[in-house]
């Protein structure tokens, strides 16, 4: 349940940071300014364009850590329902922005989004597996010898 409300609020702060100013939505489309090309922008790389990428990643690590945490299931179905949703979640607020004046909608936003939830719900399956030195791929698992059993057993030969 814990995971839910944090979830809940996470979600909340994802749509109030990717959707404010709400006095910017107009009843017309702006498709004209949709970026449909992923990572166009960095054919001219700026300190603009690496940070709304770099953003957008940021804010939705804790949005797959959280919904992967959330559900309940294997980690791989874990993993790929939070990605999927975070995919519609992204594709739901680009879509709001292409209603807005001053929010230019982009594929790069959604790849970005959906690499941060991955990223996310890839650090909640490492959080969930078992800590050994077995699942690290450059340390051996060190084997410890099984010692004889060296009690003495009643004989029946009394």
């Amino acid at each position: 349940m814990m995971w839910w409300m944090l979830l809940a609020g996470w979600l909340v702060t994802i749509l109030v940071v990717t959707t404010f100013p709400w006095s910017d939505f107009k009843g017309h489309a702006h498709w004209s300014t949709v970026r449909w090309i992923p990572f166009s922008e960095l054919s001219r790389p700026s300190p603009g364009v690496l940070f709304d990428i770099g953003a957008n990643i940021v804010l939705f690590i804790p949005f797959g850590y959280l919904a992967s945490e959330a559900m309940n299931g294997a980690t791989r179905s874990r993993f790929v329902t939070t990605v999927l949703v975070a995919l519609g979640l992204s594709l739901g607020i680009e879509c709001y922005q292409v209603f807005s004046h001053n929010h230019f909608p982009s594929v790069t936003d959604v790849c970005g989004n959906a690499l941060g939830a991955a990223i996310g719900a890839s650090l909640a399956s490492r959080r969930l597996r078992p800590n050994s030195r077995a699942d690290h791929p450059l340390q051996p698992a060190i084997a410890t010898p099984i010692p004889l059993d060296r009690s003495r057993v009643p004989s029946n030969n009394g």
